[in-house]
């Protein structure tokens, strides 16, 4: 995939740090487009939650609000992750869970459902403690612990 390249011109910058970048990437081997383009990058991915709509529309258009902020979509996220899961039922699930009547067959097939709501749980656990979700935190973890004793349960009796 070739990508266009635009020229860019008129930027005006202390000469001594114009000399000592154009050393500095002569010295390494470096193009100088590509380590700026990696700032600028850098610098936008820094900056992302601050820009909005209306910073890239044309000013004589109608402007568009989005109420979402960043944190708002990113917080949508990890809801729909949590929901995915069904956290609340998986634990009435488990606590009803009887192993001791369960075949060979039907011992696999639930080592396999658990240890895969395992994964998705203390995946989940670890984006809600970050974001601060504690509520939802709690209720993982306690998925998570029904869900490590009914798993050792079934494998103690395979």
């Amino acid at each position: 995939m070739s990508m266009k390249v635009k020229k860019v011109k008129g930027f005006r910058i202390n000469p001594v740090i114009a000399m000592e970048f154009e050393r500095a990437c002569r010295f390494l081997g470096l193009e100088q487009s590509k380590v700026i383009e990696e700032l600028m990058r850098d610098w936008l991915d820094k900056i992302k939650d601050q820009l909005t709509l209306d910073d890239f529309m044309a000013k004589d258009r109608p402007n568009v609000t989005i109420n979402l902020t960043h944190n708002d979509i990113r917080l949508n996220l990890i809801m729909a992750k949590i929901a995915k899961i069904h956290p609340r039922e998986w634990i009435r699930e488990l606590d009803m869970l009887d192993v001791s009547k369960m075949d060979q067959g039907d011992r696999m097939r639930w080592s396999e459902q658990i240890a895969k709501v395992l994964v998705e749980a203390s995946k989940a656990l670890q984006i809600a403690q970050l974001q601060g979700l504690d509520e939802y935190a709690s209720l993982l973890r306690e998925l998570i612990d029904k869900a490590r004793t009914k798993l050792e349960e079934l494998l103690y009796h395979s």
